[in-house]
């Protein structure tokens, strides 16, 4: 009889463990995840300022260049068939005010992909979201439907978030390129 309750609260006990984990990346740990995956959705619905709209990359790059002084310039995508289209202010959680990119896929239904750059040097303690650690240092999590992709710039110390509801394949690759 002490055996099978036993192994009966170990079993609640494990549960608990687990839904006490996600609650916690639900309400602490992927916050910024949650809010970039807003922010994509804000930005792709016509929610969020345009500063620019224009496809030439040298453009966009001047504009966010005026608020991110070390942003080298925008990567070229071409290759995944991505071609930027817009720009703008965005603002995450507690990070400072940073910049989006967005991108749009010419061969996926216009498939819009945001780049989100944010400087975080000013800060502390540089923080990102969370997720699983992938190649190249990147950080990737999954948020309704959407990827949501981060690492900070070994170049430029700047920290970029991708987001997108493309494949995580797809999202990796584009990840990389943009860290060239």
């Amino acid at each position: 009889m002490h055996g099978p309750l036993a192994t009966a609260a170990a079993v609640m006990l494990v549960l608990a463990g687990i839904a006490g984990y996600q609650s916690y990346c639900v309400n602490k740990q992927c916050a910024l995840v949650m809010a970039a995956e807003r922010e994509h959705e804000n930005i792709v619905a016509g929610a969020r300022t345009i500063l620019a709209s224009t496809t030439d990359p040298a453009e966009l790059t001047k504009f966010v260049n005026r608020r991110i002084v070390k942003f080298a310039g925008l990567p070229n995508f071409s290759q995944c068939h991505l071609r930027p289209f817009n720009c703008g202010p965005v603002q995450l959680e507690d990070l400072p005010e940073g910049m989006f990119v967005s991108f749009v896929d010419c061969q996926c239904q216009g498939q819009t992909v945001t780049l989100m750059v944010i400087d975080t040097s000013t800060m502390a303690t540089a923080r990102a979201p969370s997720g699983v650690a992938m190649p190249h240092g990147i950080i990737a999590a999954t948020h309704a439907d959407h990827r949501v992709l981060s690492w900070h710039s070994t170049k430029d110390g700047l920290l970029y978030i991708l987001v997108t509801s493309l494949p995580l394949n797809d999202a990796l690759e584009i990840a990389e390129l943009a860290q060239k």
